[in-house]
């Protein structure tokens, strides 16, 4: 139980910060778009959100192995066999599966882990983000 704990707070961490200077970016961006003049710096704004959005959900796990949320919960996402994600791995669960997909897949795993947890009686149930991608998460200390 310790780890889903862990789990969903790097999951909030990690929305917060990337949310919070995503939506930095974008108020910028509106606040730009009220002159005429100054649409070339709301156009800017927008790319530094996608790019703020690329680095701590992609480039950063490359780099270090874990997300803000993961290094501040104390968790580490690795393959099946013990071995770090791939690139395709982390851009699908960070960017696609957690960001774009979260509320829907949130639904999913919670009907999974009913069905497969409750009525197999399996004491570790692993999302379904994590089944999908042959990965697990782990305690990192």
């Amino acid at each position: 139980m310790k780890l889903q704990v862990k789990r969903l707070l790097s999951l909030v961490i990690d929305l917060v910060v990337t949310g919070g200077l995503v939506s930095i970016f974008y108020f910028c961006a509106n606040v730009f778009y009220l002159d005429p003049a100054t649409t070339t710096q709301a156009e800017l704004m927008l790319i530094c959100a996608v790019i703020t959005i690329a680095m701590l959900t992609v480039a950063l796990p490359v780099s270090k192995g874990y997300t803000v949320g993961e290094c501040i919960a104390g968790i580490r996402v690795e393959n099946l066999d013990g071995s770090a994600r791939t690139i395709w791995q982390i851009f699908m669960r960070e960017c696609v599966l957690k960001f774009a997909f979260g509320p829907f897949l949130l639904v999913l795993s919670l009907i999974y882990w009913l069905l497969f947890g409750l009525v197999r009686g399996d004491v570790e149930i692993r999302p379904l983000h994590d089944e999908f991608l042959h990965t697990r998460t782990v305690l990192a200390r």
